[in-house]
């Protein structure tokens, strides 16, 4: 720790010491090879004119040579290198944003192949580089979705106290628990299991009360927080940066490298409100913390079983219990601790599992309305027998996690661990936020329905109120019932389903308000890359020789080629997902297996443009650095960048006797603007945030001060 923070003192007093001039003049020795070529002529001196554009023939009025003389004169080369001042200049202005990356959350998952391993490493240590507005983008979208799980999940909770016989603290202690987790499963790809019942049992049973309350406090552990590191790494990051700016604009002014130096250390700007914003909202130390925290073999879950061999009908259990006493022939039973993997939350990408095949119509007519009789399956479901017993057939295969186009994933990113990839599974974390919100909605409104048990009992089979009376008991938290009773009577309304429409009515589309955070989040990412990038270009721009040249079409290319990537990206994950759609939609409706190599051309389009997305990110990545180290080598000092002749052509000029007086009046207020645009860019988002990131609600409740179940 001291180690770093002495680093961090040290650079920053390099930033603050360091010399504003930092290479032999190029400027200088095209005036020395100038005069020594035409001073002693009597002729009239070629190629020199005055700052409004005139020819002069005195070198003394003269402030720039054109393109032809420059060339002519001083040479194709570049600037000689100074070694010393290059390293300098490394040290106070890029090291510590390359530094800096290490706190970027990156959080992968890893591979047991190592060229798989290497590969995914490199791209997506390259794609935040690259291209900023991915990185953005996914932060902006855990905060966005982060605060309306906040506001979904409040919503529950403030429900929950209207119910009786001490179910809400249990009840209550499940929502907050679930928010948490829901909030903070949004960096890996995950699903929800409602087969078996899995899903309901969570909701439900309140065994796994210790669940819900053991993975939430787990996730807490393994929030990534504040830390000394990642303190003095943006400390020395961006006060390097600022207290380098003030020097040049206080004590050097008219140095032109200095000032060309500081546009390109505000490329990286965009670094601290991203690593500032996901401290905010919150990030885990590693795919493996999430993994472990759900399937900790420490506290297992429960799940409902299914019909016992004998069961007693409904009415004549409830007739032989006492009136406040559950009938113990019919109370829910539970099955065994399962194996992690089981559970109703699954680490996983693919599709959903099929919708758990229990019915929720209304007993068969063939059996006379009788509770007991055969149930209609949902759609894509079995169709069952008696109490919810098979009726028969082979035991579907499970969905498949992967589907491929010439050996290329066609979830893409979706399928990928890491915070990053949020841009990629913004549909499907919907999906699955939404299921866990309607399983809780469901259960409150069965525990508490707006007319009260005896208006429910007017609307729903005599079996699902039986499992109503069950799950309200006089005096008692004992539940009632079995799977099937229990999963149609507080199973989650609506799809069941990973990947939702984009478009179109009814619950199966993509929820309004995930629309509404991939709008501002996209705002957002290009707020934050166009801000730094264009101030940056500005303070290059109007730093004589003004106009279009090297430094500024490298700033220009590097933001273009990074927007394009990102939107190449967005668009592969739009189409992944509605091939993956497709694909569901075929797995739901045939029972059979499905072949994972794909040969559509929608599959084909997602992973071409997302190859061709992180391609132009990895590129650009290594131009951002080389840009950078060009203008500190002095590259960009030579007659075809000083006359700006990408724009200019031949007809620019180098303005190279300007005195350092001249090119401070020129430019000071330019430089002044770009430092203040640059600040405020940054700092504006950080301020948006805030409020959004407050944590709201009750901590979670300790299991010692729940009542007895």
């Amino acid at each position: 720790m001291r180690r770093i923070h002495f680093l961090a003192i040290s650079l920053i007093a390099c930033a603050f010491f360091s010399p504003s001039y930092g290479f032999s003049s190029f400027d200088a020795d095209c005036i020395k090879k100038y005069n020594a070529k035409y001073g002693n002529s009597s002729t009239t001196l070629p190629g020199l004119f005055d700052l409004g554009g005139g020819r002069v023939n005195n070198i003394s009025l003269a402030a720039a040579m054109d393109y032809d003389t420059c060339y002519d004169v001083c040479g194709s080369g570049h600037q000689k290198l100074n070694l010393q001042n290059l390293v300098l200049s490394f040290i106070t202005w890029l090291m510590p944003w390359l530094a800096l990356i290490a706190q970027l959350p990156y959080e992968i998952r890893n591979s047991r192949d190592s060229r798989i391993q290497l590969t995914s490493n490199i791209s997506t240590f390259l794609l935040p580089l690259g291209s900023p507005a991915v990185m953005v983008m996914s932060m902006a979208l855990a905060v966005l979705n982060g605060y309306y799980v906040r506001r979904m999940f409040e919503k529950l909770r403030a429900r929950v106290p209207n119910l009786r016989h001490g179910i809400p603290n249990l009840l209550r202690c499940r929502i907050k628990a679930a928010e948490f987790i829901v909030q903070e499963c949004q960096q890996v790809p995950i699903r929800v299991s409602q087969d078996n019942g899995w899903l309901v049992s969570l909701v439900v049973l309140h065994e796994n009360q210790e669940w819900w309350e053991a993975a939430a406090k787990d996730l807490r552990k393994t929030r990534r927080g504040v830390t000394g590191p990642l303190t003095a790494q943006i400390s020395m990051a961006f006060l390097a940066w600022i207290l380098t700016a003030i020097t040049a604009l206080t004590g050097n002014f008219g140095d032109t490298t200095i000032a060309l130096q500081l546009s390109s250390g505000g490329l990286w700007l965009w670094m601290i409100p991203v690593i500032m914003g996901w401290i905010m909202a919150g990030t885990q130390t590693s795919t493996k913390a999430i993994k472990d925290a759900l399937f900790n073999g420490s506290h297992e879950a429960v799940r409902i079983n299914d019909v016992p061999a004998q069961p007693n009908p409904p009415n004549q259990a409830a007739q032989a219990a006492p009136a406040n006493q559950a009938a113990p022939a019919n109370r829910v039973a539970r099955a065994n601790p399962v194996v992690p993997k089981e559970a109703g939350i699954q680490c996983r990408t693919g599709f959903a599992n099929r919708p758990d095949p229990i019915g929720r119509g209304q007993p068969g007519a063939a059996n006379g309305g009788n509770p007991q009789g055969n149930w209609q399956a949902n759609p894509g479901g079995i169709a069952l027998g008696v109490l919810g017993q098979p009726a028969g057939g082979p035991a579907d295969p499970p969905p498949p996690e992967n589907f491929t186009w010439h050996g290329y994933s066609v979830a893409g990113d979706e399928a990928e661990a890491g915070p990053i990839y949020n841009y990629a599974r913004l549909f499907t974390w919907w999906a699955f936020a939404k299921t866990i919100e309607r399983a809780f909605d469901k259960t409150i409104g069965t525990l508490n329905p707006p007319g009260g048990p005896a208006a429910a009992a007017a609307v729903v089979p005599a079996q699902v109120n039986w499992a109503l009376r069950g799950l309200q008991p006089g005096g008692q938290q004992a539940l009632q019932g079995h799977r099937v009773n229990v999963v149609a009577y507080c199973g989650p309304d609506g799809p069941r389903s990973a990947y939702l429409k984009l478009l179109g009515p009814g619950p199966e589309r993509i929820p309004t308000r995930a629309w509404w955070s991939l709008l501002f989040a996209t705002a957002i990412a290009i707020w934050i890359q166009w801000g730094t990038v264009g101030f940056s270009i500005m303070i290059a721009f109007r730093t004589p020789t003004v106009g279009l040249g090297c430094r500024t079409g490298a700033y220009l290319l590097y933001g273009i080629i990074a927007t394009f990537s990102w939107a190449l990206l967005v668009f592969s994950s739009f189409v992944s997902h509605n091939v993956m759609l497709g694909l569901q939609v075929r797995y739901n409706k045939k029972r059979g297996g499905m072949r994972t190599e794909i040969k559509e051309r929608r599959a084909g389009v997602a992973v071409c443009t997302r190859i061709a997305g992180k391609t132009l990110a990895a590129v650009n990545a290594v131009w951002l650095v080389l840009s950078c180290l060009f203008e500190y080598s002095g590259f960009y000092s030579r007659c075809w960048c000083d006359t700006n002749a990408l724009s200019m052509h031949k007809s620019g000029l180098a303005m190279i006797f300007l005195t350092p007086s001249q090119e401070a009046k020129m430019a000071q207020k330019w430089w002044i603007a770009g430092v203040v645009a640059l600040f405020v860019v940054n700092v504006i988002p950080l301020l948006c945030f805030w409020p959004l990131c407050e944590t709201t609600g009750e901590e979670l409740p300790d299991m010692d001060d729940q009542p007895p179940m």
